[in-house]
């Protein structure tokens, strides 16, 4: 819908600017038309607009838990391969990327698998570990 249709529709004059914001909803709201969408919005009834939002939000959540081993299994895949391309191309974006999708834990072990380089994040996390492990007593009071 472009602004000029939706400004036919409400008979509502309104800024580029906020039109921009109106269509970001309009478009994520995709479950009803526009003619329906500027009739709400035209009486304010906002609320049924936000329904349909969460409506959206609800079918991308039930999504996400009915594909949670699909989208496990391709973070599985994904993982090695931009931790992978990280070290090729020294490239800490990427090392990102692979943090935020698996966790420092799981990319600092697949680092020292397979001989990358470590970034600051996963020196710190594994200092960190040493240093909770050397907090703890060992039962026989033997050093490593």
């Amino acid at each position: 819908m472009q602004q000029k249709e939706f400004e036919e529709l409400t008979g509502m004059q309104i800024a580029p600017e906020e039109y921009y914001e109106i269509e970001q909803i309009y478009n994520t709201a995709d479950t009803i038309d526009k003619k329906e969408f500027c009739e709400h919005w035209k009486r304010g009834n906002y609320m049924y607009i936000f329904a349909q939002l969460v409506k959206k939000i609800r079918d991308y959540e039930k999504w996400a838990e009915d594909n949670s081993e699909w989208v496990k299994k391709q973070q599985d895949v994904c993982i090695p391969v931009l931790l992978d391309k990280a070290n090729v191309y020294n490239d800490y974006k990427l090392k990102e990327v692979a943090i935020s999708l698996a966790g420092v834990r799981k990319t600092a072990r697949l680092s020292i698998m397979h001989d990358y380089k470590l970034c600051t994040d996963e020196k710190e996390y594994l200092l960190a570990m040493i240093a909770a492990d050397e907090m703890t007593p060992s039962i026989d009071n033997t050093e490593d």
